[in-house]
This record gives structure tokens, C-alpha cells and sequence, in this order.
């Protein structure tokens, strides 16, 4: 039996499966094939929403957006298995 592949996760990959970033629009697929293949149980996804959490603090978001950003990838995470 083999393994099934793990993807560690940025916030960048986060950031454009949840629909943040308005630039770049072309990774936004990308993001999302990622998605799909975590949902086919083709790849392992291996994150952290500490480190995630993290960065929003670091980047020094104002705590309105912080929470509405959170809640985007926290959504956009439901269902995938993480």
C-alpha cells in the first residue's frame, strides 16, 4: 500500500482557496485544484491555523479584518480534510 502525498499549506495558498487576494488571479485555480485533490484523498493537507493566526498578528491587520480573514479560510477549510 502506498502513501498518500503531504502538502504543507501557506497562508498564500490559504489566502487565494478563500478568495482574498485580488491580484494574481491565475493562482486561484491552482489553489483550488489543491483543494479538489485533498477532497479525492489523492494528498494530505498539513497546516497550521496557529501559524496562520500568526501571520495575521505579525501582518498587523486590523482585528475586524483579521477575524472576517480567519473566517473566509476557516469556511473555505470546512471541507477539506486537514
Amino acid at each position: 500500500m502506498s502513501e498518500v502525498l503531504k502538502v504543507y499549506l501557506d497562508l498564500d495558498v490559504l489566502s487565494y482557496m478563500a478568495g482574498i487576494p485580488k491580484d494574481e488571479l491565475w493562482k486561484v485555480p491552482v489553489a483550488r485544484r489543491v483543494v479538489d485533490l485533498a477532497k479525492n484523498g489523492e494528498i494530505v493537507i498539513v497546516m497550521s491555523m496557529a501559524a496562520v493566526e500568526t501571520s495575521f498578528s505579525r501582518a498587523r491587520l486590523p482585528k475586524e479584518r483579521r477575524r472576517r480573514y480567519l473566517c473566509l479560510l476557516t469556511e473555505c477549510l470546512e471541507s477539506v480534510p486537514y
